[in-house]
């Protein structure tokens, strides 16, 4: 009985680190609700963002999962994602360019970019850019600005330091929406 229970438990761990490694795959994958709902929260930035805002997708070149994620995300942009006053023109943005976030007003951040993160995170703080990520780790580590969930339930989460470092602001009406940390 004892091998049984032992290969049962053993097969079960095994089971369970499956799940957890899947969902953490499938969870990479940015949704078109996750876009909208970024898009929305930028649309709350003040002074409003206006006109074509430039927008990147920043993600890692070198990881597939990460540049699956961009693809999701461009493709949910499309040409352009139009917010309260403008309208978000995507382009794609190599983790190792961070520099060239000095032109861009908004930044969506794929899954998977890794170490590339604290210069992104940086070079966005330094050019005011806001950044949005689905990856909550991101802005609970202070090195996104918003982040935003669509399942089980749609949550927006803003990082005040994040926010400071920045120098953003958002309407007070958002910021009563939201979570703040």
């Amino acid at each position: 009985m004892k091998n049984k229970v032992t290969g049962f438990a053993a097969r079960a761990a095994g089971l369970a680190m499956l799940a957890t490694c899947m969902g953490g795959i499938a969870h990479a994958q940015s949704t078109t609700l996750d876009i909208q709902v970024g898009a929305k929260a930028a649309a709350f930035v003040e002074p409003a963002l206006t006109g074509d805002v430039p927008t990147a997708v920043v993600f890692d070149p070198a990881n597939p999962a990460s540049k699956a994620d961009a693809d999701a995300i461009m493709a949910a942009m499309g040409d352009g994602l139009k917010i309260k006053s403008g309208t978000l023109r995507p382009q794609l943005v190599a983790v190792g360019d961070a520099a060239s976030l000095a032109n861009v007003q908004v930044a969506f951040l794929a899954h998977g970019v890794g170490d590339g993160m604290g210069p992104v995170s940086a070079a966005a703080a330094a050019n005011s850019v806001l950044t949005i990520s689905n990856d909550m780790s991101c802005v609970e580590t202070d090195r996104c600005v918003v982040g935003v969930q669509s399942k089980p339930k749609v949550l927006i989460v803003v990082s005040k330091s994040a926010t400071s470092a920045s120098k953003l602001q958002f309407g007070a009406a958002f910021l009563m929406m939201v979570k703040e940390r």
